[in-house]
């Protein structure tokens, strides 16, 4: 019998380096001769400095003038253009330390280092050399990859010297390494010994650009300058947690990556700290210094004993340059007196009077350099070292002050300092607090003015006057203790006196209560802003007009909070009361009011009744008015799917804002932040990203970094970072916006539990599940305090828990938590609305994955008939839970309606989105796949590349969702036969999803699953089993409840061993899966198991219950799939021949026949299975009797298989055997 790994599992749905190229560079660069010969020089050994003299001269020496920095930019190298030349030598550089070996050594091991030299191929341990990357005096470093199939790339150092001190020091530099594990340092990854007794370390290979070379191509702000600069403390500071102090800290030994990560690289001459003291464990004799003298401290040229103060005053050296672009002393490293000079003595100075080259990034920053910055740097760069920042956490934690204006440490605390920072810390509560003290003083004016009562004119300023200094008093630093006073705590303090004061001036009172109100809603507080607006309201003596429009302020307070009952309770009293009233700008505010509030209860329909004004009436409004209501009718598009209407809405709306405010007003910014979501809903990530700058760029300019709508921009890029898979950027700016809410609002505010849940849901897509629940009960239970039980955002923080213990397996908590989720929207909402419809989808979500197909096809409708009702045919939400219920009826195995449902997916999406959204991709992807399961391998691929070009334009080359198709074009070219393709696309997929989601996601289970197969089919049976045991090892990870994604991974186990007559453990796995189909499954999978072990009866010689088990299969399948699928082809071939070897050839005729055609409809003319038909078509042609057309099948297909497979391979081999046997009867 012939074994084949071609039964189709069951699949989940599964929807969705550049590296620069390095050339060799052997020759020294200027600045590590001049490193070089510094040492030399410091070690005063004649002999050595003559031999490095000769060698120096014979390459061409460029002038004993010429300074360090001159020969650094000096260009010597010309057959490359310059900025692929620079690429290469800073990544070499970077890679390796540069002449790092003591003076008077070097040269000893010369004739030696030719001879280590690893050439491209060379083996290394389990790594191959590809190309050298660079050379340093410890030795080389080269790029090499694994031997293996692993796509992994490094830098391998070796040590090209036999010195006694150099192994001491490179064993040290892998026991370092070894022990630090930080995001921001290249990270051991092996080591070991060449056979020539040669030692090697391998090490993370980072691609980018060194220090420098990135900030001179890079436009840095001073902002990301900063932020770049603590990352790199962060790394140094992990180090000297762990007693390793780096010695050799400079812009080379730093690398950034493309995303801006930096690396600290370069622990070669690193020092361990003694526990004890803090301080190096033994001094560094002068006969061996080993530094860079530019970034050198003062103890470590003075030869003194080291401590981590010492790496502080490098990194000193290198804030300095990346602030202002140069070093804070020039110096000649070949002149030991004069680097003692420099180092020691020289005059350094701030780094806002120095005065850089024309067009450098640095010098446009000067100004913002004073005062805090140069504070920091000259403490750094301290020569007495209790005067120096005594550690990295310190210095950086200076940084960050400046960064969030903070007072910092290396500046004395006065009164008016303190002051002054929070001045510029809070620019826009005090703006605020300005624009109310001018409004109160203009009020008072004009009341004085209309009734020209000195009296009264005289009693309200008093009463003006007094109420700000009390409610201002807490600013003064004395009475506040010299602690920072929050806009918070001074609108509290206004408000206490509010309460009591201004008794006998009602108007006055009711004003500011306001205009307060509205204070304490900007700044989130919203309990505060009710409680004003309603005392407001309830002692109102202005006139009727001007109260109706603190009442509407009211209920837009009340709508903000989710209290919608309420703010519709009012509205419906306003409107009685106002219903006769001829002012229609009355009519119309109040019809505004009622047309937010049905958009946010998601009634978008009456919304848009309501905000559909005549244009001609609109301008009746005062422009500020217009402004909003055009802004808020653009977001109700959006809400409609008219994601392209909204954006032309708001850029026209812009443009009026521009013209009216300027170009750096918080409106316009507001209106940018705006586009950016739309974009993001568009799949336009480039001009999302750009408008969401620009936004930020406005508030920058206005008020320096501080005010609240940043947080919303932030929040809202996190999103589109996740769209674009930069889930690293994602988190941090979700992390930076949430620290940011909690520093402005306190501990429980809205913007607060957006965050939370925006990184609930980061993390559940990276596969940190635990975490990610942890984050979404944070944000559930603050969403309840902020608004109550029945609020959509509780409804919807619920759904998204459930989801969570969907993921875990845990379905009946899942399914309670959906119910709950429900309760809410039917009681807020009712039935038939787009909220719960939304729930309803993923409450069938569950369903499905529980095999409770009827239910959840049920549901799917359920909630598609909502949406088509009440948002449209061709509404975004229709056409996503059209393309599930498309996904479910496919996962049920009715692949003729779910092609059908998927064509009209596809359409309503093309709709709803464009031809190039995400989602787009998403449902042609997930059609081919169905195309796939149905046999009809053409359509499939057709569609397939189809998706793949939307995302490749989409998305960088290592995003997830590339990732998808690139495992499902692996997968459909597995079953076309053309193997090696499909093991480079399955291991492409293999290599992003380890790089973006982690090396034990989930999604690794298909691809090992499908190597498996694809190694089985080429008969390397030990790799198969490594790939399918590795897919298991991941499906440990998941719930149990989830181990039915397993079942297919066991049973081509299972068939992989009975096929190398492992029978016992053949046996054992199928018994196993047995035991784990107890509830409803896909029949298909079922039915793919019982195949395998109708084959496992076979080799027990079991026959006839193998031919009861094989029409089983073929009956169920023959109900299930399309008359010419490849799994009835698959069946009908093992049972006849099976029936040929039973005797039974007149009824295996036809079965053989019909396997014959249906491959010919689906595979490939050069298709393996062609040949395998053929040959049992010959053994059943020579059980009929037809002798010479059964030899020469036999003989024919024999040959075939061998020439396509190999003469090894089983197949050939089982087509050998019958024509052997045969030719023998």
């Amino acid at each position: 019998m012939t074994d084949r790994p071609r039964n189709v599992a069951h699949q989940d749905p599964g929807t969705e380096v550049s590296d620069h190229e390095m050339s060799d560079h052997d020759t020294p660069t200027d600045e590590s001769r001049a490193d070089q010969l510094f040492r030399f020089v410091q070690a005063r050994d004649p002999e050595a400095l003559k031999r490095w003299v000769q060698a120096y001269s014979a390459e061409g020496d460029v002038g004993a003038g010429t300074s360090s920095d001159e020969m650094r930019d000096a260009p010597d190298r010309t057959e490359l253009p310059e900025s692929e030349q620079a690429r290469n030598s800073e990544q070499a550089n970077s890679q390796e330390a540069v002449n790092k070996v003591p003076p008077g050594e070097a040269a000893s091991d010369e004739v030696f280092s030719s001879q280590m030299e690893l050439g491209p191929g060379s083996p290394c341990g389990p790594f191959h050399i590809e190309r050298k990357l660079g050379r340093g005096g410890m030795g080389n470093v080269y790029l090499a990859t694994r031997a293996d199939d692993l796509d992994l790339q490094v830098a391998l150092k070796t040590l090209n010297t036999w010195n006694p001190k150099m192994m001491s020091l490179f064993r040290k530099e892998c026991k370092i390494l070894s022990g630090l594990q930080h995001t921001n340092i290249a990270h051991l990854i092996d080591a070991g010994v060449l056979p020539s007794g040669q030692p090697w370390l391998a090490m993370e290979y980072v691609a980018g650009q060194t220090l420098d070379v990135y900030l001179a191509k890079h436009d840095l702000d001073l902002k990301d300058r900063l932020q770049l600069f603590l990352k790199i403390c962060d790394a140094l500071s992990h180090a000297h947690q762990h007693m390793v102090i780096h010695r050799d800290l400079k812009p080379r030994n730093i690398m950034v990556g493309p995303e801006g990560e930096p690396k600290l690289l370069d622990f070669d001459i690193a020092a361990v700290l003694n526990p004890d003291t803090g301080e190096q464990q033994t001094v560094t004799a002068l006969s061996t210094p080993m530094m860079t003298p530019e970034y050198a401290s003062p103890e470590q040229v003075n030869g003194q004993r080291l401590s981590a103060a010492s790496d502080v005053y490098s990194l000193g050296v290198l804030f300095y340059e990346m602030l202002t672009g140069q070093r804070p002393y020039r110096m000649n490293p070949r002149n030991l007196a004069r680097v003692m000079h420099a180092v020691n003595e020289a005059p350094i100075t701030r780094p806002s009077r120095v005065r850089g080259k024309e067009g450098e990034a640095t010098g446009r920053f000067t100004r913002q350099l004073r005062g805090d910055l140069d504070t920091i740097a000259l403490k750094a760069l301290e020569r007495d070292l209790k005067r120096r920042y005594a550690s990295v956490e310190a210095f950086a934690a200076d940084v960050r002050a400046y960064l969030r204006g903070l007072p910092i440490e290396a500046r004395p605390a006065t009164t008016l300092y303190r002051f002054r920072k929070f001045v510029l810390r809070n620019p826009w509560p005090l703006s605020l607090a300005s624009g109310l003290v001018l409004f109160l003083v203009v009020f008072s004016v004009y009341a004085a003015h209309q009734q020209r009562v000195i009296s009264r004119e005289k009693r309200t300023a008093e009463h003006v006057t007094d109420f700000l200094v009390s409610m201002f008093e807490q600013t003064d630093p004395n009475l506040s203790k010299n602690r920072e006073v929050s806009a918070f705590e001074v609108m509290e303090n206004g408000r206490r006196q509010l309460e009591t004061g201004l008794i006998d001036e009602p108007e006055v009172k009711v004003r500011l209560m306001a205009t307060m109100g509205k204070v304490y809603r900007a700044l989130g507080h919203l309990e505060q802003s009710q409680a004003l607006f309603e005392s407001a309201v309830e002692k109102s003596i202005l006139e009727a007009e001007q109260s109706l429009l603190i009442e509407l302020e009211l209920i837009r307070t009340l709508q903000l909070r989710g209290n919608y009952k309420t703010a519709s309770t009012r509205l419906d009293v306003l409107e009685q009361r106002w219903a006769k009233t001829p002012n229609s700008i009355t009519l119309m505010r109040i019809n505004q009011a009622q047309g937010r509030l049905w958009f946010l209860r998601g009634n978008y329909i009456k919304s848009k009744a309501a905000y559909d004004i005549p244009p001609e009436h609109l301008t009746k409004l005062p422009i500020e008015e217009q402004l909003t209501f055009r802004q808020e009718r653009a977001e109700l598009e959006s809400a409609f799917g008219n994601y392209q209407k909204s954006v032309n809405d708001l850029i026209a709306l812009l443009k009026i804002k521009q013209e009216l405010y300027g170009k750096h007003h918080l409106e316009v910014a507001v209106t940018y932040a705006l586009l950016g979501t739309q974009y993001t809903q568009l799949g336009d990530h480039e001009r999302a990203i750009d408008s969401f700058n620009l936004a930020e760029l406005v508030i920058n300019h206005l008020f320096e970094n501080q005010h609240p709508y940043l947080i919303n921009i932030q929040t809202e890029r996190a999103v589109l970072f996740r769209e674009t898979g930069n889930y690293s950027a994602a988190k941090s700016e979700a992390q930076i916006a949430l620290e940011k809410a909690r520093e402005v609002f306190g501990s429980k505010h809205p913007l607060i539990a957006n965050n939370i849940a925006e990184l609930s849901g980061l993390y559940k897509y990276l596969g940190d599940i635990n975490s990610s629940e942890a984050l979404r009960r944070e944000s559930l239970r603050m969403y309840r305090d902020l608004y109550g039980e029945t609020h959509k955002k509780v409804a919807e923080a619920l759904k998204e828990l459930a989801k969570l213990h969907q993921e875990k397996g845990e379905y009946l908590v899942a399914e309670s938590l959906f119910h709950q989720a429900l309760s809410i929207d039917y009681q807020t909402f009712g039935k038939r609305h787009p909220y719960t419809a939304n729930r309803m989808d993923a409450f069938a979500g569950l369903l499905h994955e529980m095999g409770e197909y009827d239910k959840a096809e049920t549901m799917f409708r359920h909630s598609l008939e909502i949406f088509r009702e009440t948002l449209g045919e061709y509404h975004p939400d229709t056409a996503v839970t059209l393309h599930n219920l498309a996904a479910m009826v496919r996962d049920r195995g009715d692949y003729v309606n779910a092609e059908k449902l998927f064509a009209d997916s596809v359409l309503a999406m093309k709709i709803a989105f464009h031809d190039t959204h995400p989602h787009y991709a998403t449902t042609l992807g997930n059609f081919a796949k169905t195309y796939l399961y149905n046999g009809n391998y053409k359509k499939a691929e057709t569609l397939y590349y189809q998706s793949l070009s939307i995302r490749q334009n989409l998305f960088k080359s290592n995003h997830p969702r590339i990732a998808n198709c690139l495992r499902d074009l692996g997968i459909l070219n597995y079953y076309l036969g053309n193997y090696q393709q499909s093991k480079s696309l399955l291991n492409s997929a293999v290599n992003t999803y380890q790089k973006t989601l982690g090396a034990n996601h989930k999604k690794l289970i298909l691809c090992n699953k499908f190597l498996g197969r694809l190694y089985h089919s080429t008969n390397n049976l030990t790799r198969a089993e490594y790939h399918f045991r590795q897919a298991l090892k991941h499906g440990l990870l998941l719930p149990k409840n989830r181990n039915i994604e397993l079942i297919s991974v066991q049973a081509a186990l299972a068939n992989l061993l009975s096929q190398s007559s492992q029978i016992s453990k053949a046996k054992s796995t199928i018994r196993k899966i047995e035991a784990q189909i107890t509830q409803p499954q896909n029949p298909l999978l079922i039915q793919e198991v019982y195949h395998v072990k109708a084959r496992l009866l076979i080799k027990q010689k079991q026959l006839q219950e193998a031919e009861n088990r094989y029409r089983d299969v073929l009956t169920k399948r023959r109900e299930i799939l399309r008359p010419k699928h490849p799994l009835i082809a698959d069946t009908l071939i093992d049972l006849s021949d099976l029936l040929a070897d039973m005797g039974q050839s007149e009824e295996a005729l036809p079965m053989i026949e019909e396997a014959a055609t249906i491959y010919a409809d689906c595979l490939p003319p050069e298709h393996e299975f062609h040949q395998v038909a053929n040959s049992i078509k010959g053994h059943i042609l020579h059980g009929l009797g037809q002798q010479d057309q059964a030899q020469s099948l036999l003989r024919a297909a024999h040959q075939a298989l061998a020439d396509r497979m190999g003469e090894d391979h089983y197949l050939t081999l089982d087509a050998k055997k019958r024509l052997e046997r045969r030719q023998t009867d």
